[in-house]
C-alpha cells in the first residue's frame, strides 16, 4: 500500500501544480486595466440610486430619450460596483471582476471533473478561457457567467450525487434578475434538465424498481417545484411583469439577423462573419469543433438535457460575438463530462478483455499515468509561457488592443481630458457625442450635462440608433439634428470606428471649429457669435502632447490622416513604428499615405513589412495589389489578390481589383467575370456595376466599328 502511494505521489503533485497554473492563467487573463465604456454609466446609475434612494424608471441621462421608459435590471450590479468604487476606486472594480471570474471557473471546473482524468479538464479549459477572455470585462455579464457556472454545478450535483443544493436556485434567480437581463438563461437551464429527466424517466420506466421509481419521481417533482419558484422569482424586480418579460423585448431588438446594431458595433457581429479571424474567434471555432466531436463520440451515453442546453447556447453564440463567453461556459463542463464518460466506457471494455491478464492491466495503467503526467507538464509549460506573455503585455500588442495587464484605467479609451477642457472653458449648450464616449460623459458631466446617445440599448430603440448612424454619415441629417436639438458642440472619440466621415466633415466646415484634440477625442464647437470668445481664446490647434506609447502615436496619426494633415500623420506613424516595429496597423496606414502621395515603391515596402507582422491581415493584401497596379506590375497584383481571397473568400474588393488588373491587360472576359463575382457578394457595389457597363459598352462599340469597317 505504501509503495502504491509512493507511485501515485508524483502524479498527484503534478495534478495540483497543473490545476494551480490553470487558475493562475484565469487570474492573469482577467486581471487587466479598465477598458470597457459602459462601466461609467453603471457607476453613475449606482450613485444616483444611492443619493436618491430609488431606482430609475425613466431615462435620466440623455436629452434625446428624456422620459422614455428605462428598465434598469442592472441596478444591483450598479449599487455593488459603486460601493466598491467608493471604497477601493477603479482597482476595486478590477478586483471584483477577477474574483467573480475565478469563482465562476471554480464552479465550472468542479462540474463533471474527475480526479483521475484531470488532464482532460485542463485541456478543454485552456482554449475555452482564451475564447471567452474578450468578454472578461467589468460588466454585469460577468455575473451571468458566474450564475451559469453555479447553476450547472448545482444541477450536476443534484442529478449525480443527489445533493439538495437546488433550493438555493430561486434565491440566486432573484439576484440574477436584478443584475443582468440574461437571467432567463437560468430558467432555460433548469427546465432543460427537467425535460431531459422526464424523457429518460419515461423511457426507462419499465426497468425501474418501485423504490427507485419513487426516488426519481420525488427528485423530478422537487426540481419542478424549484423551477416554478424560479419563475416566480423573476417577478421580484422593481418593474414587475415588464422586468420579467424584458429579455424577450431585448431579443426582438438585437436577436434578429437584420438588427441594425450589428452594422457598426463589433460585439453584435456574427462570429463567422468576422474577417480576418480574431484570436478569440479562432479559439471559439476550436471549442465548437471539439464540443461537437465529444457529443458525437458519447452520443449513446450523453444526457438529453446537455444536448438541449448546448444547442440553445450555441445558437446564442452564433447570433453575436458577445455571446461567445456564455456558450463557452455551457460547453466546457459538457465536453469534460462527455470525454470522461467515453473514457470510462472504453476502460471497462478494456478491463473486461484483460480480466485474466492482470499484468497487462497494470502495464496499461502505468502507461496511462505516464501519459497524463507528461501531458500535464506540457500544459504547465504552455500556461507559464502564456502568463508571461500576458504579464509583459505582448498579447495586447499582438491583439492591437490598447490594454495592459494589471490595475488602473486605460487613458486611451476615455475622454477624461476632453471633459476637463469642456468644463475649464465653460462651453455650454447640448452636446453631440459618439456612442463610445457617452458612458464616460454621463459619469463626468451628469446632472449638469446630458448626452445624445450611450450604450444603453434598453433605452434607445433601433430608430434612434439609425438616426445616430445617419447623422454620422449624412450632411443634411446632421444639420437637421443640430437645428432640432440646438447642438453647440460635438465630442467625438476619433480612435473608434465609424467616426471618420463626421470628423473630416466638421474639420472642413465653416460652421464648426476644431478647438481641442488629443489621442482620444476631438471637440468641435459651432462657429457663431456666442462662441466667438471661446474660439478666439482657444484657437484652432489646442493639441495635448501624446502619451508616448505606440497606441498614442497611432491614434494621433489616424486623426491627422482623417483631417488631411498628411505630413503630421506620417510623422506620428513613423513614431509608432519606432516604438513598436511590428505594428502592422501603423505600417499599413503609412503605406496608404505613401500611395496617396504617389510614392508607390515606398508604399509597397511598408505593406510588405506589415505583412511580415501579420500574414492574415486581409487589407494589406488589397493595398499591396493596388501598389502593384500603380507600378504596372499586373501579374504580381493578380497573384496578391488571389492570396487575399484564400484568407477572405467573401471580400468583394479583391474581385473588383482583380477585374481592374485583367482590364489593364486587355482581358475583358476575365475582367467582367471578376466584376460579376464582386456584385454577387455585394449587390449594391456600384463601382463593379459601372465597370461592367463600361466594358460591355466598349465591346459593343468595337463590334459596331468592325461591322462598319
Amino acid at each position: 500500500m505504501a509503495g502504491e502511494m509512493r507511485k501515485k505521489g508524483p502524479e498527484e503533485t503534478i495534478r495540483r501544480i497543473t490545476i494551480f497554473f490553470l487558475f493562475a492563467f484565469v487570474f492573469t487573463v482577467s486581471c487587466h486595466i479598465l477598458t470597457n465604456f459602459d462601466i461609467w454609466w453603471h457607476l453613475r446609475a449606482g450613485k444616483y440610486i444611492f443619493e436618491n434612494h430609488r431606482i430609475p424608471h425613466q431615462d435620466i441621462f440623455s436629452y434625446t430619450a428624456r422620459g422614455r421608459p428605462w428598465i434598469d435590471l442592472h441596478w444591483l450590479f450598479q449599487v455593488l460596483s459603486f460601493s466598491i468604487y467608493e471604497f477601493l476606486g477603479v482597482n476595486g472594480l478590477i478586483i471584483m471582476r477577477v474574483v467573480v471570474l475565478l469563482f465562476a471557473f471554480i464552479f465550472l471546473f468542479q462540474t463533471g471533473y474527475r480526479r483521475s482524468n484531470f488532464v482532460i479538464s485542463v485541456l478543454c479549459f485552456i482554449p475555452g478561457i482564451l475564447a471567452a477572455s474578450s468578454r472578461f470585462l467589468t460588466r454585469p455579464e460577468i455575473f451571468t457567467l458566474l450564475f451559469v457556472a453555479i447553476y450547472l454545478f448545482i444541477l450536476h450535483k443534484y442529478k449525480y450525487e443527489n445533493k439538495n443544493y437546488v433550493w438555493i436556485l430561486p434565491i440566486l434567480q432573484v439576484l440574477w434578475v436584478n443584475m443582468h437581463g440574461l437571467f432567463i438563461l437560468g430558467i432555460g437551464i433548469v427546465f432543460a434538465y427537467l425535460f431531459g429527466e422526464a424523457v429518460s424517466w419515461k423511457a426507462g420506466f419499465s426497468f425501474l424498481q418501485n423504490n427507485e421509481f419513487n426516488i426519481r419521481e420525488k427528485r423530478y417533482h422537487k426540481l419542478l417545484l424549484v423551477g416554478v419558484l424560479m419563475i416566480v422569482a423573476c417577478f421580484i424586480n422593481p418593474y414587475g411583469l415588464k422586468g420579467a418579460l424584458f429579455p424577450f423585448v431585448l431579443f426582438t431588438r438585437i436577436g434578429t439577423s437584420t438588427n441594425i446594431y450589428a452594422q457598426s458595433i463589433s460585439e453584435f457581429l456574427r462570429p463567422f462573419s468576422v474577417h480576418p479571424t480574431t484570436y478569440n474567434i479562432f479559439y471559439y471555432k476550436i471549442i465548437v469543433i471539439l464540443s461537437v466531436i465529444t457529443f458525437l463520440v458519447n452520443i449513446k451515453r450523453t444526457q438529453l438535457s446537455r444536448v438541449l442546453i448546448y444547442i440553445a447556447f450555441l445558437y446564442l453564440s452564433l447570433l453575436a460575438r458577445r455571446n461567445i463567453a456564455i456558450f463557452v461556459f455551457a460547453a466546457l463542463p459538457f465536453m469534460v463530462a462527455n470525454l470522461n464518460e467515453t473514457l470510462s466506457f472504453l476502460r471497462l471494455k478494456e478491463r473486461s478483455k484483460m480480466k485474466f491478464l492482470p499484468a497487462a492491466d497494470f502495464r496499461s495503467s502505468r502507461v496511462q499515468s505516464a501519459f497524463r503526467s507528461w501531458t500535464a507538464i506540457v500544459l504547465i509549460l504552455f500556461m507559464s509561457w502564456s502568463i508571461w506573455n500576458i504579464a509583459l503585455n505582448k498579447r495586447y500588442l499582438q491583439m492591437k488592443v490598447p490594454g495592459r495587464w494589471g490595475f488602473g484605467v486605460n487613458e486611451l479609451y476615455y475622454p477624461r481630458r476632453a471633459c476637463d477642457f469642456l468644463e475649464e472653458n465653460g462651453i455650454s449648450g447640448p452636446i453631440f457625442n459618439s456612442l463610445g464616449a457617452g458612458g464616460y460623459l454621463i459619469w463626468r458631466l451628469y446632472p449638469t450635462r446630458k448626452v445624445f446617445i450611450d450604450g444603453r440599448l434598453e433605452v434607445y430603440d433601433s430608430k434612434h440608433y439609425a438616426l445616430y448612424q445617419r447623422t454620422l454619415s449624412n450632411e443634411e441629417m446632421w444639420k437637421q439634428v443640430v437645428n432640432h436639438y440646438d447642438i453647440n458642440c460635438a465630442i467625438l472619440s476619433h480612435s473608434l470606428p465609424g467616426i471618420n466621415d463626421m470628423v473630416r466633415r466638421l474639420y472642413n466646415s465653416n460652421d464648426w471649429k476644431l478647438i481641442y484634440y488629443s489621442d482620444v477625442a476631438a471637440i468641435f464647437i459651432r462657429n457663431h457669435q456666442r462662441n466667438k470668445k471661446i474660439i478666439e481664446r482657444v484657437g484652432r490647434d489646442s493639441t495635448l502632447p501624446g502619451g508616448g506609447t505606440y497606441f498614442s502615436s497611432l491614434y494621433r496619426g489616424e486623426f491627422f490622416s482623417i483631417v488631411g494633415l498628411t505630413d503630421k500623420a506620417i510623422k506620428e506613424y513613423k513614431k509608432a513604428i519606432e516604438l513598436y516595429p511590428r505594428c502592422v496597423v501603423a505600417r499599413n496606414n503609412l503605406g496608404n499615405l505613401y500611395l496617396a502621395k504617389g510614392w508607390y515603391e515606398k508604399a509597397l515596402e511598408e505593406f510588405k513589412q506589415a505583412l511580415k507582422g501579420n500574414t492574415d491581415f486581409v487589407q494589406v493584401y488589397n493595398n499591396i495589389g493596388i501598389a502593384y497596379l500603380k507600378l504596372g506590375k499586373y501579374e504580381e497584383a493578380i497573384a496578391t489578390y488571389r492570396k487575399g481571397l484564400k484568407i477572405s473568400p467573401q471580400a468583394p474588393q479583391f474581385h473588383l481589383n482583380l477585374g481592374v488588373a485583367y482590364e489593364e491587360q486587355g482581358l475583358i472576359k476575365e475582367a467582367i467575370e471578376e466584376y460579376r463575382k464582386a456584385l454577387a457578394l455585394k449587390p449594391d457595389y456600384e463601382k463593379a456595376r459601372k465597370n461592367i457597363e463600361n466594358l460591355l459598352q466598349r465591346r459593343q462599340n468595337g463590334k459596331e466599328m468592325r461591322k462598319s469597317g
